[in-house]
């Protein structure tokens, strides 16, 4: 009995280190250093890789912080070196996020993400983010220089995110399906590094598979809102009134006409009022429907800047690909245009929504 208990209690300990990895089969865990983040970069034709580590597992209080870099003119070179540089074995059990520096965006990422997902200790449900503007070895190196935990600054990030959208599209093997099944286009989100801070702002938008332009707030919102992805999200109106969608839901509709692609977006939301800018806060049904007009003008602007910006640098941002392909007779169409097809579209937009509550002084009846 005593034998099934002690066999019990380390199979639970197994699991609890990281679904018994293979990084832990012949080691003790203190003879391992924990990756918390990577940072891969692309420099002077040569990559390059930064690692924040610490021991211990995932649960563990991160103390005493170290980093180390290395350099090779292959993903593989550059791996290898870093376990040569590193005294103790490294693990990327614990890694749950890679950053993109802007030199290996704009060089490409399909080599990196083919390359991560072929070691199978690499979590598959990892994120990636692009760093804008910078080179990811720079926020590794601040980050142990300033003693700032960025593994737990990112994870309030992706907390935060998830707050307002139904999935991450961001992980390692999100975007690795997307590159194997043909798409070349695709969208990650970037982060804003600026004093030393960690920001996340929009989407990084890739065309094959190279980095192309980087979107605001506002379209990027408008991408989420195409994907159909959108759980909540506060908006604010031009005449200064604030409100909180939910119950968002997104039906993208294609239909063949006069030879171009043509796709209704229904667009359904619920909104909360947080503030209004009329004299007194005061609600009524007079001010309740100009702001539904207004709301609705706005959220087709959104829509309107995001598909503007997809057929500008030709990336298909919110998947109409796939909803394409499922229509036999538009596919077909667009044999010779596969490449081009959102030059071919063209979009209308059906907007239903409600002013469901507020947390404005209703006027008394």
């Amino acid at each position: 009995m005593k034998k099934i208990i002690l066999g019990i209690g380390l199979l639970l300990l197994c699991f609890a280190m990281g679904g018994c990895s293979k990084d832990f089969n012949k080691k003790e865990i203190n003879e391992i250093d924990m990756i918390r983040v990577l940072g891969i970069d692309f420099i002077d034709n040569q990559y390059s890789i930064s690692a924040l580590y610490g021991i211990g597992g995932s649960e563990t209080i991160n103390e005493d912080l170290e980093t180390i870099e290395a350099k090779g003119d292959t993903l593989f070179e550059a791996f290898e070196q870093l376990k040569k540089e590193n005294k103790k074995d490294l693990s990327y059990a614990f890694t749950n996020f890679f950053l993109i520096g802007q030199g290996l965006a704009e060089h490409g990422i399909d080599e990196t993400v083919r390359f991560l997902i072929s070691d199978e200790t690499i979590k598959i449900n990892a994120l990636m983010y692009v760093i804008k503007e910078e080179d990811a070895a720079t926020i590794i190196k601040d980050a142990k220089e300033e003693k700032e935990m960025i593994q737990d600054d990112l994870k309030t990030m992706v907390s935060k995110r998830l707050d307002s959208i139904t999935r991450n599209e961001n992980t390692v093997l999100w975007i690795f399906e997307g590159i194997e099944g043909g798409k070349s286009s695709t969208v990650i989100p970037y982060i804003n590094y600026e004093d030393k801070k960690l920001g996340m702002s929009g989407y990084a938008a890739f065309y094959d598979n190279k980095l192309v332009a980087y979107l605001d707030e506002d379209t990027s919102l408008g991408v989420d809102l195409l994907k159909g992805i959108v759980k909540s999200c506060p908006i604010y109106l031009p005449s200064g009134s604030g409100l909180t969608l939910h119950n968002v839901k997104t039906v993208l509709t294609p239909s063949l006409q006069s030879n171009s692609i043509h796709i209704n977006v229904q667009l359904r939301f619920d909104s909360v009022l947080r503030s209004i800018s009329y004299p007194n806060q005061v609600m009524n049904n007079e001010i309740r429907e100009k702001i539904k007009e207004e709301q609705t003008l706005y959220m087709i602007k959104l829509l309107e800047q995001a598909v503007s910006a997809s057929q500008t640098i030709n990336v298909d941002m919110f998947h109409l690909s796939d909803i394409l392909e499922n229509n036999t007779t538009i596919w077909n169409a667009l044999r010779n245009h596969k490449g081009d097809f959102l030059q071919f579209t063209k979009f209308d937009y059906t907007i239903e929504s409600r002013v469901t509550k507020s947390s404005v002084l209703e006027e008394w009846r």
